[in-house]
């Protein structure tokens, strides 16, 4: 196959959609959609941009909640995204960007009271995140530098439509997440597969004895790859 450089900007190559509650300096509470992130066991990265209202509130306060949103929420979505806490938009961002100061009700979320942090969880996303920040790393760029939170998650609540039957953890099958992929909004789609390999710590289902063999090399684990 033939390929075509490109610049390297906007990379949104396709990850969840998620609303991250802060708690503003007044005591107001803020929203704001995002997608660029990950996770590993009870941790998530996030980046922000270090202008915005939810930076400098999780900077001050070093909690907050992490929500994932599902595909059926985009157009909520949508109307967030063009919205800031900020009294005063930066002028890169003024053009498609408007100050509102309760952006929950601006774009129809509705708040649930957390338990191990002050910011409201976002009772529509079915999978809701309290999250305390352990360490922060500032980046700086033009027009404007970001900030690198990583954070550990303190409690996780799943709507019971996208819970396993037996209550392990996540259906697959039941959980549409909403994508972000080169600036336009996806649904996560049919499952291909399944990952042989079970979860670290996870039960294992009973197998009937196998004869003696030579031990297994061990493999390296998926985050070392």
């Amino acid at each position: 196959m033939r390929t075509v450089a490109l610049p390297p900007r906007s990379m949104y190559y396709g990850t969840p959609v998620a609303l991250i509650s802060t708690i503003n300096a007044d005591g107001s509470e803020n929203l704001a959609a995002m997608s660029s992130s990950w996770s590993l066991r009870d941790r998530i990265v996030i980046g922000m941009g270090s202008a915005s209202q939810t930076a400098e509130n999780i900077v001050r306060d070093r909690e907050f909640t992490f929500n994932l949103a599902s595909a059926a929420l985009w157009r909520q979505v949508e109307i967030l995204s063009s919205l800031t806490g900020k009294p005063e938009v930066p002028a890169h961002k003024a053009p498609q960007i408007r100050h509102d100061a309760d952006k929950w009700a601006a774009s129809g979320f509705t708040r649930r009271v957390s338990s191990q942090v002050r910011p409201a969880c976002v009772d529509e996303c079915p999978l809701q995140m309290e999250a305390v920040v352990e360490h922060i790393r500032a980046v700086a760029d033009e027009p404007e530098g970001f900030a690198l939170i990583e954070a550990r998650v303190v409690a996780l609540w799943a709507h019971e439509d996208v819970v396993a039957p037996d209550a392990s953890g996540v259906d697959g099958e039941q959980w549409r997440p909403l994508i972000f992929s080169f600036r336009s909004y996806r649904d996560a789609g049919t499952e291909l597969g399944r990952m042989a390999r079970a979860v670290r710590g996870a039960p294992q289902p009973a197998t009937q004895a196998a004869a003696p063999s030579r031990p297994a090399q061990p493999r390296a684990e998926t985050e070392n790859r």
